[in-house]
């Protein structure tokens, strides 16, 4: 499975299970991408 989300500022609980649930079907060869906006863009 892969999963996308936006950066995290430091605000982890957004990985608990209640908030991501799907993790408890995440398997060893997951992946899970935190995409930076800022960083995106100053690469344009």
């Amino acid at each position: 499975m892969v999963f996308v989300t936006g950066d995290c500022h430091g605000e982890f609980q957004k990985f608990s299970t209640s908030s991501f649930p799907e993790q408890k079907e995440m398997i060893k060869d997951s992946i899970i991408s935190l995409c930076n906006p800022e960083e995106s863009r100053s690469s344009l």
